[in-house]
């Protein structure tokens, strides 16, 4: 049960109920029934009457408890229903045309050097811009 509804039962007989009994029963501080009286007048509408010596209060009482509503069981939210999709296998076929090459002028080739030793390759790292940080 919520802290609310547990309040709402100690004080629906709408006599004078003590702060230090509310503390006990509900297992809380003194801050958090301040909070739970306020949840109850603001939320529930309950009129509350405070006893008080001084600046301390020494208990609470609910004067118009017929008349404070207090859901005790939670709606059930029914779940939307989904509308009902169709799928359609759809075949992809993919036709690839092979290119024909008559003679190997169009395809370019690459030429590869072996660099014979570290001055050549120094100077091609001093041609590209590359500096000596560059690990080999």
């Amino acid at each position: 049960m919520k802290k609310v509804e547990v309040l709402y039962t100690l004080m629906k007989s709408g006599k004078p109920v003590p702060v230090e009994t509310m503390i006990k029963t509900l297992d809380v501080k003194q801050g958090s029934i301040m909070c739970l009286i306020s949840a109850l007048r603001n939320d529930f509408g309950g009129e509350v009457v405070t006893e008080r010596d001084g600046r301390k209060v020494l208990s609470y009482q609910l004067t118009n408890a017929d008349k404070v509503k207090i859901p005790t069981k939670i709606a059930k939210v029914a779940k939307p229903k989904a509308a009902k999709i169709s799928v359609q296998k759809v075949k992809s076929t993919v036709a690839r045309k092979s290119k024909v090459v008559a003679d190997n002028s169009e395809i370019p080739t690459l030429e590869v050097h072996e660099i014979d030793s570290d001055a050549e390759l120094a100077s091609l790292k001093a041609e590209l811009g590359l500096t000596e940080s560059y690990a080999e």
